[in-house]
């Protein structure tokens, strides 16, 4: 959650962001609300992250676009 909270206050800073979705990652959270694994939160951020916040890239797309 990390870094999806540094992206979202980036952009509310007025940054462009990029968020790497096959370098980053979560945990499986349980709580009194529930239980969600890891790879549902991630794609749940990943989707977020796109609708709103940043762009989503994979690694490869990211070093790519560096040239």
């Amino acid at each position: 959650m990390c870094c999806d909270t540094t992206a979202r206050q980036a952009v509310h800073l007025g940054f462009s962001v990029e968020f790497i979705s096959d370098a980053t990652g979560t945990l499986q959270i349980s709580n009194e609300a529930g239980t969600v694994t890891d790879e549902e939160l991630h794609r749940a951020i990943l989707i977020t992250q796109a609708m709103r916040f940043s762009k989503v890239l994979t690694t490869k797309q990211w070093i790519d676009g560096l040239a």
